[in-house]
């Protein structure tokens, strides 16, 4: 089965392509679109790898600042969800062991952290 394009003359795919010379990394409205995007994903990762581009790039500096804010709000939100993490694992091993002094302890830990529920602390 054949596609035929009438009236297009030479238009074809070569001439909607970017010429050999043309490198993504240099173009600012695709190093743009990337920082959207890796924003948008809440992608760490992407986020990093873009501001170190940007700024080898030289964009302005009210296009970096924005996503230098949302990296470090990130990085913030990673580590208060692993020390949560570690205090609840231990408030729920201390709930299924015997010893009172170490479930009053982690108790008092996961209220101050505010990992647990009040109910869940009324109930351990």
């Amino acid at each position: 089965r054949t596609t035929e394009y009438a009236g297009l003359g030479d238009v074809g795919l070569a001439q909607t392509l970017p010429g050999e010379d043309w490198d993504p990394f240099e173009d600012h409205e695709m190093l743009e679109l990337t920082g959207e995007i890796a924003m948008e994903a809440d992608d760490f990762d992407a986020i990093e790898a873009w501001i170190a581009q940007a700024r080898v790039a030289g964009l302005p500096r009210e296009k970096i600042v924005p996503k230098d804010n949302r990296l470090r709000e990130l990085k913030w939100r990673r580590e208060d969800l692993r020390k949560r993490k570690v205090v609840k694992e231990r408030l729920d091993a201390a709930m299924r062991g015997s010893d009172w002094a170490k479930l009053r302890e982690t108790i008092g830990d996961a209220a101050r952290a505010g990992v647990a529920h009040p109910v869940q602390l009324r109930e351990a």
